[in-house]
């Protein structure tokens, strides 16, 4: 027997169930969810209900329709109505979100209804997909741990430092990408609280190797600093107001899978500077093939983005290896020279991309909460107290793809805009398998 049910929720409590395979209701025949390229899919089933006299046949009806009115007024948010189905009822159940329906009464239902009974079909409109209702916790792995439901990070990506998580190929259940939930606790035991956090997805895709975290760090060098990644900066300067190349790096192209990136500067100090501009090219060998937007340096800041490229830059198809390219680091000020000390530049990926905003900061020991399907973004500052300290800036939710590796690179900067390397972090991260049928 199928399990078919409707739950009717609020602030993720149940305040009300009805099971179509019990308390006079039988569903009949089969029920197959149908499938649909667009956000919503109608449904429907025959159900035959049996009531101990007219009102409670009558109350059965109406306990559906009631429940199908409360979903077309309430599509998003804590309140609503969910539909969970299983085609075994031994088997665990996944939900889908309804957003309206109709019960469709037979219409030669007099003689039944004489006997307390009825036949109806149940049309609903629910979200393309079905989910697990539980969240379930991922196994992490980096430089500092291997598969473990928690991992930590740091601001840099060198020997002593990790900025990613990864997510192997065997995590994500289910065959549709599906919303990332982060629990980023603040572990630097300091006064300072993150303000900026940057969350950046790069997924799989078939047999392809992802870039190794190294290689999307692009290292400045020359100047020793214990503070810096890899223990060094790139101390540059300019003497004009031209379009002046600052640094290069050589990067080969075959490892970046055609993806966008975004680059984001990690400077060892911030310039007091309210007219510099920076842009990130690639070139092979003098030939600029692709360039960023210019960005202002906000004065006092130690992490600038740059902007985004398509790594390697030509038109979508196969993803083919050009060999090695250069990315270039360029400046214009209109004052005219000045000096930039480049910690390093991280190529962020962005097949999906998050930004944070402080409105008070993440404290020490504070939890941000980032859960896309039960529409949240909370910090948790104790056991079951909570408050709201991050908005997002920018990005949608991050979203995991299933069957294939994931990682996940983090950004910090704080609220005096340092980005020192040494911030530290815990993460967390859940996911809701979906899936399109059964």
């Amino acid at each position: 027997m199928i399990h078919l049910s409707f739950e009717k929720r609020s602030s993720g409590s149940v305040v009300k169930t009805i099971n179509f395979n019990t308390g006079g209701r039988i569903v009949m025949g089969s029920f197959v969810p149908q499938t649909t390229e667009e956000e919503r899919v109608v449904d429907a089933f025959d159900l035959h209900m049996v009531g101990s006299s007219a009102s409670d046949l009558q109350e059965k009806i109406q306990e559906i329709e009631t429940m199908l009115a409360f979903a077309t007024s309430n599509k998003r948010g804590a309140e609503g109505i969910w539909v969970l189905y299983s085609p075994d009822s031994n088997i665990t159940a996944w939900q889908s979100r309804l957003s309206g329906g109709s019960v469709l009464l037979d219409e030669r239902m007099g003689a039944l209804w004489r006997e307390y009974k009825t036949r109806a079909q149940v049309v609903f409109e629910r979200r393309n997909y079905w989910e697990k209702q539980s969240a379930t916790t991922l196994e992490l792995s980096n430089g500092s741990v291997t598969k473990q439901t928690t991992a930590p990070v740091d601001n840099a990506q060198d020997g002593s430092h990790d900025l990613y998580v990864e997510i192997d190929s065997d995590q994500v259940e289910g065959v549709l990408p599906t919303p990332a939930i982060i629990k980023f606790e603040n572990t630097k035991n300091d006064a300072t609280l993150v303000d900026d956090l940057l969350i950046g997805v790069i997924q799989g895709d078939g047999n392809s190797t992802l870039p190794t975290p190294g290689t999307l760090v692009c290292e400045g060098s020359g100047t020793v600093d214990v503070s810096c990644s890899g223990g060094e900066y790139a101390g540059l300067n300019w003497s004009d107001d031209a379009e002046n190349q600052l640094e290069t790096w050589a990067i080969d192209s075959g490892d970046f899978l055609q993806k966008r990136y975004r680059a984001v500067a990690r400077l060892q100090a911030s310039v007091a500077y309210t007219d510099l501009y920076l842009q990130a090219r690639l070139l092979v060998g003098t030939i600029e093939i692709a360039r960023t937007r210019w960005m202002l340096v906000d004065a006092g800041v130690e992490m600038v983005m740059i902007g985004s490229l398509k790594i390697p830059p030509y038109a979508l198809g196969e993803a083919i290896d050009l060999g090695n390219i250069t990315l270039a680091l360029y400046e214009k000020r209109a004052s005219g020279s000045g000096t930039l000390n480049l910690d390093y530049i991280l190529l962020m990926p962005q097949d999906s991309w998050r930004r944070y905003g402080a409105i008070s900061g993440l404290a020490y020991g504070e939890t941000l909460i980032d859960d896309p399907v039960r529409e949240i973004l909370v910090t948790e500052y104790g056991a079951g107290s909570y408050k709201v300290t991050q908005m997002v800036k920018e990005g949608k939710p991050l979203m995991l793809r299933p069957g294939v590796k994931n990682y996940l690179y983090f950004l910090q900067q704080d609220t005096d805009s340092d980005a020192p390397i040494a911030r530290t972090a815990s993460v967390v991260v859940k996911v809701h398998p979906r899936r399109l049928t059964v």
